[in-house]
């Protein structure tokens, strides 16, 4: 679907102004053109052939107007929830560029999913702040749409008419974001943050034991110096428990993401070139820093609808979502572009290498 945000179409001003810059040699060229048209062709089309055409014509403007209303209805309900809710947030948080952009597709897709009629009925019961989101959606959506087709009908191109001008979603975003309260701001970025303290002092923990891990380890590969199927096993058994701990320890909601993510890089080609640096020595190391901001920007999406009620992010509500979650870091990856990020910050070792981690590494970062 194309741009909506484009700017308004030119004005008849501008087209006549335009017209009368004509150069001379372009008006000759035309005239030529109306010459060489035939006023009466020898066979005129059938009447059944004229009547597909103008059914043609019609589906086909048919079709545009839904795309434009499905497209109108999805923005908005998109902007308002992502410029309502979730924006404030991240700039609380001075989120990067790139975590806006992950945060807005985690929004668009939940809104695609969902449906447009699903959430304005929701939102209109639920309680007040999502009350006037629906309100003010519905009312930008009518607009919007009533003044596109009246358009159409007075001659203006679906092209032209099929558009929102900037002045107007600006306005709407205006609306949207005084609608929430910034004490509710400011108790989503709490929770935000609380989650991702919580998940910082398990980390440590897991280095803590995971340093006893590897600490056993190499006094068993010292003890069999010159046995190397016996060192060999000592480290695959350290790796294993490792993993195990990893994979198995307890977690919050926000842990759970970043290990979903973490298993997603091995697994996504495009989120591993995205995830994954080389170090000068030629070791595949995990940005693990990416991974936790990354996975703030989608942790603040599910916490402002959680707080607004917009959905219920219970432990259910992760299992079912978590899987989709994969996929759409993989295409907005693709889709947008987006540059790895380079930063001095801890990160995780690759299990491919054969290294023993030195004290203070591990396979879990602050």
């Amino acid at each position: 679907m194309k741009n909506l945000f484009t700017t308004a179409p030119k004005t008849n001003a501008s087209a006549i102004l335009e017209h009368l810059n004509m150069k001379d040699e372009q008006k000759k060229q035309q005239a030529l053109m109306e010459d060489s048209i035939v006023l009466y062709p020898e066979n005129e089309p059938s009447i059944a052939q004229t009547i597909a055409d103008n059914k043609l014509q019609e589906n086909m403007s048919y079709a545009s107007a839904v795309a434009f209303r499905e497209g109108v209805q999805n923005t908005l309900m998109t902007t308002a929830i992502f410029e309502g809710a979730v924006a404030p947030v991240l700039e609380m948080n001075l989120a990067t560029t790139r975590e806006k952009k992950l945060a807005h597709k985690t929004v668009s897709d939940y809104v695609l999913k969902e449906g447009y009629y699903n959430l304005l009925d929701h939102f209109k019961y639920k309680n007040y702040y999502l009350a006037e989101f629906a309100m003010l959606i519905n009312d930008y959506a009518t607009s919007i749409i009533s003044e596109a087709e009246e358009q159409v009908k007075e001659g203006l191109s679906e092209k032209d008419a099929y558009t929102i001008e900037n002045q107007k979603i600006d306005n709407f975003i205006l609306n949207a974001r005084d609608i929430v309260p910034k004490d509710i701001t400011k108790e989503i970025q709490d929770r935000v943050q609380d989650s991702i303290n919580d998940f910082v002092d398990e980390n440590k923990a897991n280095k803590f034991k995971i340093k006893e891990i590897y600490d056993n380890a190499k006094m068993k590969i010292s003890q069999a110096d010159g046995y190397d199927d016996i060192q060999q096993e000592a480290l695959n058994y350290a790796r294993a428990q490792e993993r195990k701990l990893i994979t198995e320890s307890e977690t919050n909601l926000f842990g759970s993401i970043v290990k979903i993510m973490t298993e997603s890089v091995i697994a996504i080609k495009s989120l591993k070139e995205a995830y994954m640096d080389t170090t000068d020595t030629g070791i595949n190391k995990i940005n693990f820093s990416k991974v936790v901001g990354d996975t703030t920007a989608i942790f603040t999406v599910m916490e402002a609808m959680n707080t607004l009620g917009i959905i219920n992010a219970d432990e259910d509500y992760v299992k079912n979502t978590v899987a989709e979650l994969k996929q759409s870091m993989a295409d907005t990856i693709d889709a947008e572009k987006l540059d790895p990020i380079k930063d001095d910050h801890e990160q995780i070792k690759d299990t491919d290498s054969d290294e023993l981690p030195s004290d203070g590494d591990s396979a879990a970062a602050e």
